[in-house]
């Protein structure tokens, strides 16, 4: 399975719309997505708004919360989710390993609570990704 975000196209007037200059669709509603692998059919979904950002007491981030509400179906699974560093977290990788969930991806070195000892071990300074 694989955890993303993607555009759905949109040129008229939204308050959810959002601008992302980087996405071959620049203009439209932002959609955090998880795919099944075997097909490549979207199975979950959730419609980015700026509301849901705005949960205060939650320890998470963001983007950690949208993965972990997206994985919520498949607790102790034993499935592999695989995403890019833009979600990767330890805090993230951690939770997602004690709900039984296996992660693969690529993670940047300069993420917050990024251990020391990894950082050393594979190459990591705070200017680059890590692969």
């Amino acid at each position: 399975m694989a955890v993303d975000e993607s555009m759905v196209p949109f040129k008229g007037r939204s308050s959810m719309k959002q601008y992302i200059p980087m996405k071959p669709f620049k203009r439209g509603y932002k959609v955090w997505c998880m795919a099944e692998s075997k097909c490549g059919f979207v199975s979950h979904f959730d419609i980015y708004s700026e509301r849901s950002d705005t949960q205060g007491n939650s320890s998470f981030s963001l983007v950690e919360r949208v993965v972990l509400t997206l994985c919520d179906t498949h607790i102790y699974s034993h499935r592999l989710i695989a995403f890019d560093n833009f979600f990767t977290s330890y805090q993230l990788l951690k939770t997602l390993k004690e709900r039984g969930l296996y992660v693969v991806g690529t993670v940047r070195g300069s993420r917050k609570g990024f251990p020391d000892i990894l950082k050393r071990k594979i190459g990591c300074s705070a200017e680059n990704s890590c692969y």
